[in-house]
């Protein structure tokens, strides 16, 4: 047994397969059985390496979704809903619902901003203090 402490997972992965190697070679055994270890470890590795990807994608797309970046809500959807309402409401003409939509479509279309997204109500003079 080995009196080493190590707080690093992968520098102890190291040292038990440094002393599982020289066990390997004192006791005759040929080098293929390091070379399986080396061989599984790395697949392992692989391995660990895909799936960790794959968690990532999926809280990316998570995240994605939840600031309205994929393309499924976001301005332009709420946007459009918000005028379905008022239209079902009687606040707004449907003839006037599919101009402001085309306006819209126009606007994100061609990546102008038009200040219609802009929140209201704010002073400048408070952003300074």
């Amino acid at each position: 047994m080995c009196s080493l402490i190590c707080t690093n997972s992968s520098v102890l992965q190291e040292h038990v397969q440094l002393h599982l190697f020289e066990e390997s070679m004192a006791a005759g055994n040929s080098q293929s059985d390091w070379q399986l270890a080396r061989k599984l470890q790395e697949e392992e590795e692989i391995q660990w390496r895909k799936e960790e990807a794959k968690r990532e994608a999926e809280e990316f797309k998570r995240l994605q979704k939840q600031f309205g970046l994929d393309n499924s809500g976001g301005y332009k959807q709420q946007h459009i809903q918000t005028m379905q309402r008022a239209v079902s409401r009687g606040q707004m003409m449907p003839s006037e619902y599919h101009r402001r939509k085309a306006e819209m479509m126009e606007s994100l279309a061609l990546g102008l901003d038009d200040g219609k997204t802009k929140t209201s109500g704010l002073c400048c003079s408070s952003m300074g203090s």
